[in-house]
C-alpha cells in the first residue's frame, strides 16, 4: 500500500481508499474482509472517508455501498 498520510488519511483510511479504488464500489462487508478490519470499524472508517470527500456513500436496498 501507498502511504498516504501526506494527504492526511490515517493507516485504516489509506488501506480502506486504496482498497476501495481497486475493487470499486462494493459493501463495507467487502471491503473490511480485503483490509482485515472488522465490519465495523470499516463502516466507520468509510463514512470519514466521505465526510472527507474521498468516497461517496451508497445505499442499495438495506445494503451500503
Amino acid at each position: 500500500m501507498i502511504d498516504l498520510s501526506s494527504f492526511w488519511l490515517t493507516e485504516n483510511q489509506s488501506q480502506l481508499y486504496q482498497t476501495w479504488l481497486q475493487y470499486g464500489s462494493r459493501t463495507v462487508t467487502f471491503l473490511g474482509k480485503k483490509t482485515g478490519m472488522h465490519r465495523v470499524l470499516a463502516y466507520n472508517t468509510l463514512q470519514e472517508l466521505c465526510r472527507l470527500g474521498y468516497a461517496s456513500c451508497v445505499m442499495k436496498g438495506n445494503t451500503g455501498h
